[in-house]
């Protein structure tokens, strides 16, 4: 049973703004901010006839520009007409702020730092528009900065990212239809999606009809070991004719994906499917930008039909195997719950994974100790904890543990 890829959840990432120590530095922090913000809004002129509003060609803006303040030039030659003298600095106490400022300045290079920071907050919070313009208005303000090798990458990595998920999309689709358990062949689509406003041809047909390459892997849960046995494997695709997918459509790709078994068969499988297309050249704005297109991943579940219920719940499926006593649906349910506790990151789950420690803490010697293997098997994913796997090994760690045992026999 397929699951579709999760949501990309995005958010603003406001800009950083330098703490300096003395007032002059300030007034150039000040005036660096503020031609940033021009070229990033420059960008977002530039970008807002196409979709998402994306960066610019660099090479129509100045590689280096200079800084001068504004304000003290006029205040300069407003003194000039009235014949007083001159003064220093624009209102800023003992600062030379009528000094340009290049981007080679230790301030310029402090606060653009700053701002590559932010650009890597955005990447992680999968903004990555926002990570590619930041990155673009930093290199077109100063290409040369100390930090230029990873910034780039930031910039080439924010930008596939964009593509990949706003110009041409690519995923798998599996075929519920033609699955069966145990799995031993995934069958499917590849399907390409051109969002953007101009038709897309993929390769050279007629030089060399690959396409891109396949990626796959697949955990089979083991009813014996408790855990999961992993295989993994990359393909090649090669295109049967000139592939031209015009701007809204899609293009699918049949194929097949073998699972070779040997041994015992699994309780479950768990599959991942991705890819990259091969280099092909996209049009975005104004730019024509060639490079490799990453696949969105792809993930499912293969289950018997008495358990196809866990997956839309896991953890009610896991407290429903806890009081009903099935090892079988709670060694499922306790693998699909870990896997979503451990994407979700532990920071954020961590009080409901404490929380579960103590329900399974409570289970030991339930049901006859029924559920005492796969119930250790859990309490040892959850804690990291290397223990005898007795029920009274563990039993004895919940009433020595730091904090003490917050347990309540209550069965």
């Amino acid at each position: 049973m397929a699951r579709p890829p999760p949501h990309t959840l995005s958010r603003q990432v406001p800009h950083s703004t330098a703490v300096l120590s003395n007032a002059g530095s300030v007034g150039v922090m000040r005036r660096v901010s503020m031609l940033l913000t021009a070229l990033i809004a420059v960008l977002a002129l530039f970008g807002s006839e196409t979709r998402g509003g994306d960066p610019p060609d660099p090479k129509h803006l100045s590689p280096r520009p200079q800084v001068a303040d504004g304000s003290a030039g006029e205040k300069a030659k407003s003194d000039r007409e009235s014949g007083s003298k001159p003064t220093s600095g624009s209102g800023v106490s003992g600062a030379q702020s009528d000094q340009p400022v290049t981007a080679d300045s230790p301030e310029v290079i402090a606060f653009l730092h700053g701002q590559f920071v932010e650009a890597q907050r955005a990447y992680q919070s999968a903004n990555f528009r926002q990570a590619w313009q930041i990155c673009e208005s930093i290199l077109v303000l100063a290409p040369e900065l100390p930090f230029r090798n990873e910034l780039r990458k930031l910039r080439r990595n924010a930008q596939g990212r964009f593509i990949a998920r706003s110009v041409v999309v690519v995923t798998f689709e599996s075929d519920e239809s033609r699955e069966s358990f145990p799995l031993r062949e995934l069958h499917g689509d590849v399907v390409i999606e051109n969002h953007s406003v101009e038709a897309i041809v993929l390769g050279r047909y007629e030089k060399d009809p690959v396409l891109g390459t396949l990626h796959f892997r697949e955990r089979a849960l083991s009813p014996y070991s408790l855990g999961e046995s992993a295989q993994e494997g990359t393909r090649v695709i090669r295109m049967p004719k000139e592939i031209r997918v015009e701007p809204g459509m899609s293009h699918r790709i049949p194929i097949s994906i073998e699972f070779p078994r040997n041994g015992d068969e699994p309780l479950m499988q768990r599959w991942m499917v991705s890819g990259v297309l091969r280099p092909i050249t996209v049009k975005v704005g104004r730019n024509e930008l060639t490079r490799g297109v990453p696949w969105v991943p792809s993930l499912g579940v293969a289950i018997p039909e008495e358990f196809r219920d866990v997956p839309a719940s896991s953890l009610e499926s896991l407290r429903r195997a806890i009081l009903t006593g099935d090892p079988a649906r709670f060694l499922i349910a306790s693998t699909l719950w870990l896997a979503e506790t451990e994407e979700d990151g532990k920071e954020r789950t961590a009080d409901i994974r404490a929380l579960m420690v103590e329900e399974l803490l409570r289970t030991l010697s339930s049901h006859d100790g029924q559920l005492d293997r796969v119930t250790i098997h859990a309490l040892e994913e959850l804690t990291g904890e290397v223990r005898e796997r007795t029920a009274r090994s563990w039993q004895i760690w919940a009433l020595t543990r730091p904090g003490g045992s917050t347990l309540s026999d209550d069965r």
